[in-house]
């Protein structure tokens, strides 16, 4: 339900907000300027856009032919279809935004972040470190003499 409300925050602020960023810079600049650097960041956007998703598919593609999961490469391609839904919106929030979305080294940060983020939140209970210490037990019918070499059954020895 917090998503639903954040949502519907945004759908309203940022509107409000672009709306009274427009005014004023129509009132320091004037309207035919102000008008043409909207038009201007949305055509350089979409072009930068363009560049940087080719890249990215072809760096998936070297992924894809490596042996590798293009993880980065998916993460890159959903920042840049944002980026580009930014980019197209009119104002200058939403470009300015949509500009640090086209930056490789603020998709990095971001990755990285919201990785940290998701494992915190995907692990609640593990350790700092990731390891978890332990005691096993194999439960077999088999006796021991029949059992593969390998650790023994009791983990205290």
């Amino acid at each position: 339900m917090p998503w639903v409300l954040v949502f519907l925050f945004l759908l309203i602020a940022v509107p409000l907000a672009e709306i009274g960023v427009l005014i004023r810079l129509g009132e320091v600049f004037g309207l035919w300027p102000t008008l043409l650097a909207i038009v201007l960041t949305a055509v350089v956007g979409i072009w930068l856009l363009r560049r940087q998703g080719f890249a990215t598919l072809s760096r998936a593609q070297a992924s894809l032919e490596a042996g590798r999961l293009p993880l980065a490469e998916i993460f890159d391609a959903v920042c840049l279809l944002l980026a580009g839904a930014l980019l197209l919106t009119p104002g200058f929030i939403t470009d300015s935004l949509g500009g640090l979305l086209l930056l490789p080294p603020f998709r990095t940060l971001l990755r990285f972040a919201l990785g940290a983020l998701l494992a915190r939140r995907l692990a609640p209970g593990a350790p700092e470190g990731g390891v978890v210490d332990g005691e096993f037990r194999v439960l077999t019918e088999e006796p021991e003499e029949n059992l593969p070499p390998g650790p023994t059954t009791d983990s205290r020895h």
